[in-house]
């Protein structure tokens, strides 16, 4: 009896010996497979993010922006001068319209469109030769079309005359308009012009008595100079 309880107690030290060894076995095996999923891991990240040189899955998008465009000119103010000839249907004998010179002054505003101002000096030189006080002014929406050095010239008008002499004072209404073509140079700092200037004339006071409403129409050649931003 007592040789049988050793040797059940043999047994169960050895079966308790083979399964604490399994156990042993089967932690080892589990935390050496965590640990290579680990290296695996760290290694996958080091090679996407670490030296730059990871397949294109993990590369970093370039943020860099393209540098930027230098600002185009842009005209703020001109002035120049413009003469020719034409024709007035209110000259009695030789219809005959003689622009000696006018001062042209504009003033631009957004999308490049301008206001023109356009003085004659017809009225100061007859002025100086004959005493006769004659005055002249007009004003036009002008649409510069175009973007690059040509532009078109092309716009609606309102203007005035005033004409005093031997003590007395007449004037009309002006309803002119403006086409034509400019060159600019690259800079926008000079232009050349051409344009026709067609107009129609209602007289007021006592011009209006005698003289119906006329109308006519100028050719002009000339130049600006620009104030450019």
């Amino acid at each position: 009896m007592g040789s049988f309880m050793l040797t059940s107690r043999a047994s169960l030290l050895r079966v308790v010996s083979v399964v604490a060894s399994c156990l042993v076995a089967t932690c080892v095996g589990a935390t050496s497979a965590s640990a290579q999923e680990k290296r695996v891991a760290s290694s996958d990240w080091s090679v996407g993010f670490g030296n730059g040189s990871a397949s294109e899955e993990y590369e970093r998008p370039d943020t860099t922006s393209p540098p930027p465009k230098p600002e185009k000119p842009s005209r703020r103010f001109g002035l120049g001068m413009l003469a020719g000839a034409g024709f007035d249907s209110a000259q009695a004998f030789i219809p005959l319209a003689i622009s000696i010179g006018s001062l042209e002054a504009q003033i631009f505003m957004p999308h490049d469109f301008s206001i023109d101002l356009s003085s004659s000096l017809n009225g100061t030189i007859f002025y100086a030769a004959t005493g006769r006080a004659y005055f002249t002014q007009d004003a036009f929406m002008n649409f510069n079309l175009g973007k690059g050095i040509a532009r078109a010239i092309l716009g609606p008008g309102l203007g005035f005359t005033v004409d005093h002499f031997e003590g007395h004072t007449t004037g009309s209404f002006r309803v002119p308009a403006e086409i034509g073509l400019e060159l600019l140079t690259k800079r926008q700092q000079f232009g050349f012009k051409i344009v026709t200037r067609p107009w129609l004339e209602v007289p007021i006071g006592r011009a209006a008595d005698t003289a119906p409403v006329s109308g006519g129409a100028v050719l002009l050649l000339g130049a600006s100079g620009y104030f450019v931003k």
